[in-house]
């Protein structure tokens, strides 16, 4: 069993974000550039306009900075929910015990390192079918996992 969830895929386009960039570029280059001739304000305008679109497009800037995922397989366990922070990478063979809230799992290695990731902002659906998918490869796996919340139901 495997589950694969990528933060920064493409996203559906978005027209009134995309309207919003062009009309914020519009204005920009006719209040700095025409009006007060200001070529620092309007490049850092343009910039910021062209990041609206891009947002609009479904395009994350936040990929040229790093990536933002979850990822469990049969072997291994990667969780990395911040793109400038380090993500936990874990073998099913390493991990002693998992502690399962409805927004946050404890994961406890056989060398009695803890590791913690908060999925409160991680969409509900997708949440549910990541712990879901944790629980499952966990009791196959023989892992001691402790539920709380409504999965304790699963």
């Amino acid at each position: 069993m495997e589950f694969r969830y990528d933060f920064l895929q493409n996203q559906k386009i978005r027209w009134y974000i995309v309207i919003f960039g062009v009309l914020w570029i519009s204005f920009t280059v006719y209040y700095d550039l025409i009006k007060d001739e200001s070529v620092f304000k309007f490049i850092f305008y343009l910039i910021i306009g062209i990041f609206v679109i891009s947002r609009g497009l479904g395009v994350h800037f936040e990929k040229l900075f790093g990536k933002k995922y979850i990822y469990v397989s049969d072997d291994d366990l990667h969780i990395k929910l911040r793109v400038l922070k380090k993500g936990t990478k874990t073998g099913w063979k390493e991990i002693s015990s998992l502690e399962l809230w409805p927004g946050r799992i404890l994961i406890t290695t056989r060398n009695k390192n803890n590791y913690s990731a908060d999925l409160r902002e991680v969409e509900p659906q997708i949440r549910h079918d990541f712990l879901q998918t944790i629980i499952q490869l966990a009791n196959e796996k023989g892992v001691d996992s402790k539920k709380h919340g409504y999965l304790k139901n699963i």
